[in-house]
């Protein structure tokens, strides 16, 4: 039986369904998954769980701080001694890397990157540390890649294209899934007459609220997107210390509606209301969630968005408009006034949610480890 380890800093709760899915996935070709992961720095986000599974194995992450800089240290070297082939995180702060790049300490192991290619939040692309985090690119067996964007980025550097697995990042869909199959019209005018709405012209906006998703922006179009559509209403759901603007702009109009923290399946009503998602800024998996309630998203062409963007093709599933106000707002203003045009997005959003799920993630990843370690 072949012994493949993933390290990683923190499992959060979504990860869980995917690894249960990759560890019966590899069960079944006799290989055996391990997951070593520890715990978040306090006060720090997103939250570890403690899983409690066959693949799962808790360690103690110790974090430290050098010239303003994080660094992790994942005690997890005397777990490696088995291992055929070792996946870690592409990160400039976990020591750990450096270690198992020096292979003086896996043995025959082979070693592979799970990663973006680059920090696609860094304001700065072109600096020392995204070159130093480069220099290491090549120097793995294999790379698993989040989309094809990551892909392409890891093709630039000179690795190999067959030795690259694009996963396809995806996270399970069936409790949203569930409750889209049970909402009917009636649950949605519920909810409509609850916040006093009575238009079908509706905008939503879910996510974390910090600058990176530039809430000023959206509120800024909402306010003119409202003299070309007067019964124009937007749904706010998130948190964050951004979140005192959306409350603000609430509080002096009537037609924002700041709905607070919302998970999970609760917030289905609420898209399956609203004709468009609304996000300006920094856009991640929540294109999953436009794709399954069909609910396209318009976004705008800045370079914050997470590699997930790869999935949304543009006047296709979904709108990247030019970074100008008034272009976002006629862009949101024309989608919101045409029917034609929003059935056709909303079409294209249906192939996309059956094509970006788990259980593609799965078998990508699976057979990705497989080729590797064969």
């Amino acid at each position: 039986m072949k012994n493949i380890i993933i390290i990683q800093r923190i499992v959060p709760h979504y990860r869980i369904p995917f690894y249960n899915g990759l560890y019966a996935y590899l069960l079944e070709k006799n290989i055996k998954l391990t997951v070593i992961y520890g715990q978040e720095k306090t006060g720090a986000v997103p939250k570890s769980v403690f899983v409690d599974e066959p693949w799962a194995v808790h360690i103690e992450n110790k974090y430290y701080a050098l010239m303003g800089k994080e660094l992790v240290w994942q005690p997890c070297l005397k777990l490696l001694k088995q291992a055929d082939l070792i996946i870690f995180e592409q990160a400039n702060r976990l020591l750990i890397n450096y270690l198992l790049l020096s292979r003086l300490l896996t043995g025959n192991a082979k070693l592979a990157f799970w990663g973006h290619g680059k920090n696609f939040q860094s304001t700065h692309s072109a600096g020392l540390l995204e070159k130093w985090k480069k220099t290491f690119n090549n120097a793995v067996d294999w790379w698993f890649t989040y989309t094809p964007l990551s892909t392409e980025l890891i093709e630039l550097s000179g690795f190999p294209a067959e030795k690259i697995t694009t996963v396809f990042n995806s996270i399970d869909d069936s409790a949203l899934r569930l409750e889209k199959e049970k909402s009917s019209s009636l649950d949605i005018d519920k909810m409509k007459k609850k916040l006093n709405i009575n238009s079908d012209n509706m905008a939503i906006y879910c996510g974390g609220m910090y600058s990176e998703k530039r809430l000023a922006f959206l509120l800024d179009a909402c306010d003119e997107i409202k003299k070309s559509v007067p019964d124009f209403h937007i749904l706010f759901i998130g948190s964050g210390p951004d979140q005192y603007l959306v409350e603000a702009a609430a509080k002096n109009n009537s037609w924002i509606h700041y709905l607070g923290h919302i998970t999970g399946s609760q917030r289905v009503p609420y898209f399956l209301a609203s004709k468009v998602l609304l996000m300006p800024g920094l856009v991640g998996l929540v294109l999953l969630d436009s794709f399954l309630l069909e609910t396209p998203l318009i976004t705008t062409n800045v370079q914050l968005h997470s590699p997930e963007i790869a999935y949304l093709h543009h006047d296709v599933s979904g709108l990247i408009i030019e970074n100008d106000l008034n272009s976002y707002v006629e862009a949101v203003v024309n989608t919101l006034m045409s029917p034609q045009k929003l059935k056709a997005l909303q079409l294209e959003c249906v192939k996309s949610s059956h094509q970006y799920t788990l259980e593609n993630m799965v078998h990508y990843y699976g057979e990705g480890i497989i080729r590797c370690v064969s």
